[in-house]
């Protein structure tokens, strides 16, 4: 009989109550979560940023087998800035947020298109150098490398050529004629030049349709003032000799 009881005061011993089974289990799991310090580039949401961000947390962390989906969602919330971390700053510190988060950051940032806009601009925003400057040349040269190696790298299948140009009038465009062209495009990346053109003079025929009286009065009126003031200086001078 009282071998029985010490055996069952053995077993009670030996069980965990449940709060102390959760405590155990919450220390484990932080102790889980204490990531070694790594140092990665922080992404803000530039368009012309994404590829080389994504390139280096992609073969840190991303591709990185010896991270669970739990320890990598710290190192890329950690790794954003601006937009970019309002983007995924709702999601919660689960297993599956890494997943979700990451998709929404390549939907909204890996668009070639916009990409390809942005380092076109950087290069046309170039600034003006006043003076020989040894350290100014190194960021012009600089500059000039890093966002033609990006456009370079971004494998654009369309003439860069075409590219620059199309870039070079989107700039020149109203906000209206803009937005048209951009829901025009969808999801195609790089059209030809020559679609570009096609689309403006289909704006320009749509425009002189709805208004017929205002095509060319801006040039015509100079040109019609440019005659009427040569003609009343004629009518001057006559009037000048005739009364001489």
């Amino acid at each position: 009989m009282l071998r029985i009881i010490d055996e069952h005061d053995a077993k009670s011993s030996e069980q965990v109550h449940p709060t102390d089974a959760l405590e155990q289990g919450s220390s484990n799991l932080h102790k889980s979560l204490k990531l070694p310090a790594i140092k990665l580039p922080i992404f803000s949401g530039q368009y012309d940023h994404w590829i080389s961000f994504s390139d280096v947390f992609k073969a840190m962390i991303h591709e990185n087998d010896s991270f669970s989906e739990m320890q990598t969602f710290p190192y890329l919330k950690s790794s954003l800035s601006g937009e970019a971390e309002r983007i995924v700053s709702s999601l919660p510190m689960t297993v599956s947020s890494y997943t979700i988060a990451w998709k929404l950051l390549v939907e909204r940032y890996e668009n070639k298109r916009l990409i390809t806009a942005s380092h076109i601009r950087q290069l046309l925003g170039l600034k003006q150098l006043h003076k020989e400057s040894a350290s100014e040349f190194a960021e012009l040269i600089n500059t000039i490398s890093n966002n033609v190696n990006a456009l370079q790298a971004l494998n654009i299948w369309t003439s860069l050529c075409d590219v620059i140009i199309s870039q070079i009038i989107i700039e020149k465009l109203d906000s209206t004629t803009r937005k048209a062209w951009e829901l025009k495009l969808n999801d195609l990346p790089f059209p030809p030049l020559k679609e570009f053109i096609t689309f403006l003079e289909s704006r320009r025929r749509a425009l002189e349709s709805l208004n017929p009286g205002k095509v060319n009065n801006h040039s015509d009126t100079r040109s019609a003032d440019g005659k009427g003031d040569k003609r009343t200086k004629d009518r001057r001078n006559t009037n000048t000799y005739s009364n001489t």
